[in-house]
């Protein structure tokens, strides 16, 4: 699999307000050959702590459009809330 991220953390009065991630990537299937090109746009919104050390409470939106080179597609939207003692995920 290739990947490659870019991660953009804003603050204001240096407190973290939100992160951005923006991902690209290519795998392929095993089971069927089909590769798949994807990419994603995840915003989460920070409620507490710090995520440039990993320590902190967030919730958001986890977009992901997938395009397989065998005419498969597909749009995945998660809604995501996670601290460092629990992850949620619809």
């Amino acid at each position: 699999m290739d990947l490659k991220l870019h991660i953009a953390n804003h603050a204001q009065d240096g407190v973290f307000q939100w992160q951005i991630f923006e991902t690209s990537w290519e795998a392929t299937i095993s089971k069927t050959g089909e590769i798949f090109k994807g990419k994603e746009l995840d915003k989460v919104i920070i409620t507490s702590g710090d995520p440039t050390i990993g320590n902190y409470s967030a919730y958001g939106t986890w977009r992901a459009n997938l395009q397989g080179n065998m005419g498969s597609r597909y749009q995945i939207t998660v809604a995501v809330s996670y601290s460092p003692d629990e992850f949620s995920w619809s």
